[in-house]
């Protein structure tokens, strides 16, 4: 039997974003971080959707649907306990069979993987279990303030002011949870559309959110 090992302590808070404001707001680790933390911790094992009876890879339910999720050893071909996840909407409502589409399967599969990978690796469990998160920033690189010290440069730009619409922009974009890299990717390609950009913006999914912002830091 191959141990399966316990990654708990491995996400710290400054790997955790937020999206929503208020009692909407939500934490969570980006998909991509916790593949890189897997990858790097747990060698061999792989996240594996399990199919249906039918051969597809969504599981029927009395409404909608929901992938089932488990992870595999490559190395040595064991298998872990496998883990629900629901195809849900931006309202977490199960979406209609029928509407599913491939994006909702994708989102959904890696919604499911960083839920597995927290039940069976700990990894990130405390996003769930609200426990304390570790602080990975050293001492060093905080300021007098107590954050992350950034260039003079940075600074004076991120205290730069927006004009007009696209202030309402940033503020509707900020609101939704995009990061400020994500938003300053954005601006320069939107052409001053602003009203049409946060009708977009707005009609997007918390995982398509994720999604623009792990590009932005990609990027």
């Amino acid at each position: 039997m191959t141990d399966i090992p316990n990654l708990k302590n491995l996400v710290t808070k400054e790997m955790v974003k937020t999206i929503g404001t208020g009692r909407y707001a939500a934490e969570y680790c980006p998909w991509s971080k916790i593949a890189e933390l897997l990858n790097d911790n747990a060698p061999g094992w792989q996240p594996e959707l399990v199919m249906s009876p039918e051969g597809g890879v969504v599981h029927r339910a009395p409404v909608g649907g929901y992938l089932l999720i488990r992870f595999r050893n490559i190395l040595t071909g064991a298998v872990t306990t496998e883990w629900p996840q629901a195809v849900q909407d931006n309202r977490h409502q199960a979406i209609p069979w029928d509407k599913i589409d491939a994006r909702d399967v994708s989102d959904t599969q890696r919604r499911g993987f960083c839920l597995a990978a927290a039940a069976v690796f700990n990894l990130g469990i405390q996003l769930w279990t609200r426990d304390p998160l570790e602080s990975g920033y050293s001492r060093a690189l905080e300021d007098a303030s107590g954050g992350p010290e950034l260039p003079a440069e940075s600074s004076a730009k991120r205290a730069k002011p927006a004009a007009g619409g696209e202030a309402q922009f940033r503020a509707a974009a900020a609101k939704v949870g995009l990061s400020e890299a994500a938003i300053n990717v954005l601006v320069p390609k939107l052409k001053n559309q602003w009203a049409k950009s946060i009708e977009t913006l707005q009609a997007k999914t918390a995982e398509q959110i994720a999604a623009i912002n792990a590009q932005a830091e990609g990027n």
